[in-house]
C-alpha cells in the first residue's frame, strides 16, 4: 500500500479513510481485449515499471533503438517524454506499440532538430491513433540508413506539443541514464490523460475512446492505482475521478465523461467536497454492469 503523507487542501481525511479500507477492495479486472502479462497481477512497488510490453507479431523491440528520437532531442537540448502506448507500457501495460508519440515544448523546433539528424518530415493529417485531432502534430520517418545498414527497430515519430496535452515538461532535459528516463512519472501522466479526456470535444468520440483506453489500461494493470491513497499524488481536481473509478463507476461513456467534467469544474470553483463515490450506484448511466448484464441475457448463446 502507498504510504499516506500529509496532503494540503480538501479530501485528505477522505483519502486516509479510504486507504484504511482499501484492503477490503477487490482488484480491478484487466480490460478485455489486451493480451495477458505474466507480471500484471503481481504486487510491485508504486510507480515501478514492469518490462513486459508486447509488440506486433511477437517481434522484439530494442528500447534504445526505438527511442532514438528521444536521445537525439536530448542531445539538441530539447526536453521530451514518450506518450500514449510507449508511456503506459513503461508501467507494465501489455500493449502493442504503434507510432512513437513524443511530447515536446515546441513541435517545430523539435522537428528541425530531428531533420538535422536525418529524419524526414512527412505531410500527414493530424491524428492520434485513429482519431483526427485539432492539436498540431509533426510526423517524421527515421533515417533509412545508419552507417550503411538499414535501420531496424525504429518507427514513425509523432511530435506533440506538451501544452496541448496538458503535460508540464521541465525547462531543461534531464540526463538520460537509460531509455526509462524518457517515460513520464505516473501521477503526471494520469493527471494529463484525465485532463485531455475531460477537455476533448464531445463531438470527437474517437479521441475520447483513445484516451479512455489509455486510462483504463493503467487502472487495470498498475497495482499502485488500485489504492485510494494514490489520490494524494494527483491534482485535487482529479481525485474524485480516481475514487469513482475504484468504486466501479464506468468512467468511459459519454454521460460519465460529462459527469466527471462537471465535478472537475466544481472542484476548481471550490464548491465540491470529495467523497467515496460521486453518484448513487443505482444510477445505471454511470454504473452500467446491470444494464450490460440484461443486454447479454437477451443474446443467443455462442455457437460452440
Amino acid at each position: 500500500m502507498l504510504s499516506a503523507r500529509h496532503i494540503y487542501g480538501r479530501g485528505s481525511n477522505l483519502i486516509l479513510k479510504l486507504s484504511a479500507l482499501s484492503s477490503a477492495r477487490k482488484h480491478i479486472k484487466p480490460t478485455a481485449g489486451i493480451n495477458s502479462c505474466k507480471d500484471s497481477e503481481t504486487s510491485v512497488p508504486p510507480f515501478t515499471a514492469v518490462n513486459c510490453h508486447h509488440v506486433m507479431a511477437g517481434q522484439r523491440t530494442d528500447p534504445g533503438k526505438r527511442l532514438q528520437p528521444c536521445f537525439a532531442l536530448h542531445d539538441s537540448g530539447i526536453p521530451c517524454v514518450v506518450w500514449f502506448e510507449d508511456a503506459i507500457a513503461h508501467y507494465g501495460v501489455p500493449t502493442v506499440l504503434f507510432m512513437l508519440y513524443i511530447l515536446v515544448p515546441d513541435i517545430d523546433t523539435a522537428a528541425q532538430a530531428l531533420i538535422r539528424r536525418g529524419w524526414v518530415l512527412t505531410a500527414q493529417q493530424a491524428k492520434v491513433g485513429n482519431a483526427s485531432v485539432e492539436q498540431a502534430t509533426h510526423h517524421l520517418e527515421p533515417p533509412r540508413y545508419e552507417r550503411g545498414v538499414e535501420s531496424s527497430g525504429t518507427t514513425t515519430t509523432v511530435l506533440l506539443s506538451a501544452a496541448d496535452w496538458n503535460y508540464l515538461l521541465p525547462n531543461q532535459p534531464q540526463i538520460p541514464s537509460n531509455s526509462a528516463a524518457f517515460s513520464p512519472p505516473l501521477p503526471d501522466m494520469l493527471d494529463a490523460l484525465m485532463d485531455s479526456l475531460l477537455d476533448a470535444p464531445s463531438s470527437n468520440s474517437m479521441l475520447q475512446r483513445h484516451l479512455v483506453c489509455q486510462i483504463s489500461y493503467l487502472y487495470a494493470y498498475v497495482p499502485a492505482l488500485r489504492e485510494p491513497s494514490f489520490a494524494e499524488f494527483l491534482k485535487l481536481e482529479h481525485r474524485q475521478y480516481h475514487f469513482d473509478t475504484l468504486s466501479g463507476m464506468n468512467t468511459g461513456n459519454m454521460k460519465s465523461i460529462a459527469h466527471q467534467r462537471n465535478i472537475r469544474e466544481a472542484i476548481r470553483q471550490g464548491t465540491y467536497e470529495l467523497r467515496e463515490c460521486s453518484a448513487s450506484r443505482d444510477n445505471e448511466d454511470l454504473f452500467t454492469e446491470k444494464r450490460e448484464a440484461r443486454v447479454l441475457a437477451t443474446l443467443p448463446p455462442p455457437v460452440s
